[in-house]
């Protein structure tokens, strides 16, 4: 998959952008992970833009829904290989109906992070589910949390 725009991010920003994120964590002390999901709200900027692409690492993605349309699951992607410094894009279609710019579409991504030990690289190694700007909100709030609990 080719790099967007920002060649530090897979994310498509140029053509849709997170403009309200909300994020709701359940740690797993004796298992070191994190659990949860994510509400976003998602502004198309181009008419017919089919897609969302996320920066993710370290994260398995289990399910994600379009709440608009009463919790429809959505048909996401993520490749199995991993770029050392980018982590993996995580591809979500934008319905139909949500594809005209101005267009403002919501959507519940559930995921769960595992941290195993050893030392956590916070340049080469960001758990989060991102887009750009959002991405520091996430990855501040899972580094407090890391070092709050001695995980890192």
């Amino acid at each position: 998959m080719a790099l967007g725009v920002d060649p530090h991010s897979y994310a498509n920003f140029k053509e849709v952008v997170v403009t309200h994120l909300h994020i709701c964590l359940k740690a797993d002390f004796a298992a070191k992970s994190l659990s949860g999901y994510v509400d976003l709200t998602a502004k198309v900027l181009v008419d017919g833009t089919q897609e969302l692409l996320l920066d993710t690492n370290q994260l398995e993605v289990t399910k994600v829904v379009d709440l608009k349309e009463n919790e429809q699951p959505l048909q996401f992607t993520k490749p199995r290989e991993q770029n050392e410094q980018l982590g993996v894009p995580l591809s979500i279609p934008i319905p139909e109906n949500s594809r005209r710019a101005g267009t403002h579409w919501l959507f519940k991504t559930w995921a769960h992070l595992f941290y195993g030990g050893g030392k956590f690289n916070f340049v080469n190694r960001q758990c989060t589910l991102c887009f750009y700007s959002p991405a520091q909100i996430i990855i501040i709030t899972l580094m407090l949390v890391m070092l709050t609990f001695g995980w890192i």
